[in-house]
């Protein structure tokens, strides 16, 4: 009877470390592109009420519904609410990205999310300066047609 031969083990190479710095930074920046608008609408907008509020001027509707959306996100506590559906529409891709970890998808997965990102947060702070300087504007023309009777 003759001995079978033995095992012989697949050579296994070794796995080389992930490299966690591309996924460290598309996680700070998802949240500074989730932070800086809530920011600026908790903190700042309010504070153009008050002008506005002063003056008593008629407020376009843009700028009515940013006004209402800072009251809810600041006194009724809207970030609340607000926060986990950002991080309901955020984790799927965050664990995308964490899934493909190597090679060209990857990358260019990455640099279409930063991209996007980028773009919605530039929209969103637009839209609010848009909506606070409008009627700053009318209001400095008032001001400086009455000045001039």
């Amino acid at each position: 009877m003759s001995k079978p031969p033995p095992l012989e083990y697949a050579r296994v190479e070794p796995r080389r470390p992930i490299n966690v710095l591309p996924h460290i930074t598309t996680a700070l920046l998802t949240a500074a592109c989730i932070a800086l608008p809530m920011l600026i609408v908790i903190l700042i907008v309010p504070r153009f009420e008050m002008v506005f509020k002063d003056f008593n001027t008629e407020l376009p509707w843009i700028t009515k519904l940013v006004l209402r959306i800072s009251r809810w996100a600041a006194n009724e506590y809207g970030w609340v609410v607000v926060f986990p559906l950002i991080v309901a529409a955020v984790l799927p891709g965050v664990l995308l990205d964490l899934h493909s970890t190597t090679g060209t998808g990857a990358r260019i997965y990455r640099r279409v999310m930063v991209r996007l990102l980028l773009l919605a947060m530039l929209i969103l702070v637009g839209i609010v300066i848009f909506a606070c300087f409008m009627p700053m504007i009318s209001l400095v023309e008032s001001m400086s047609g009455s000045a001039r009777r």
